[in-house]
């Protein structure tokens, strides 16, 4: 089954205000999209983007 969570859910889950994570949604730096009016996103889409926002500097 498809996992998708609300900007509510990643601001609570990231430790953010929800505008935070709606305004980088709409910038286009965190993955998401408009479903009903309420911007959503795939779980496997922010696990990846972590990965890759927060992965490279781990690394480093």
């Amino acid at each position: 089954m498809l996992e998708v969570w609300t900007a509510a859910d990643v601001a609570r889950m990231l430790g953010v205000p929800q505008e935070t994570v709606i305004a980088e949604m709409i910038s286009g730096h965190m993955p998401g999209n408009t479903i009903a009016g309420e911007w959503r996103v795939r779980a496997t889409a922010l696990v990846d983007w972590l990965d890759g926002a927060y992965g490279e500097r781990a690394r480093s």
